[in-house]
């Protein structure tokens, strides 16, 4: 088991990419969300990162876990709030969790980011007419 690991070790070494990160985003992106938690638990573990966050949010979402999706997001946004693609994701459980207040907050802060997002505005539409 000690060799397997160094040989882990030493492939992500080489790479210089996080490769449970690799495998966590395959598997999300492949639909085997279950599979994809544990390696991207392990890369936000050695790192926290915001695609790291984001893709771990994601599977969570994906999961039907939407607290965990909720947490992973806020982070996300606690760390870089330019990152564009977590307003929608976040926006959207927040409203599917009721908590409409707080997706109001989230929509409005994404269209401040980026008043180009169609998508966006009309959630926000959706959302305040709830």
């Amino acid at each position: 088991m000690n060799s397997v690991k160094a040989g882990y070790e030493e492939a992500e070494e080489i790479a210089g990419q996080n490769i449970a990160e690799r495998l966590g985003v395959s598997y999300a992106m492949s639909g085997k969300f279950e599979e994809a938690v544990d390696y991207l638990q392990k890369a936000l573990e050695k790192e926290v990162t915001d695609d790291r966050l984001f893709y771990l949010g994601y599977t969570y979402e994906m999961l039907d876990e939407g607290e965990k999706a909720i947490e992973l997001y806020q982070q996300l946004l606690s760390l870089n709030d330019e990152y564009q693609s977590v307003y929608g994701p976040l926006g959207n459980l927040l409203q599917k969790e009721e908590r409409i207040e707080e997706a109001d907050a989230v929509f409005t802060q994404g269209m401040k980011q980026n008043p180009f997002n169609v998508d966006l505005f009309l959630a926000g539409a959706q959302n305040a007419y709830r």
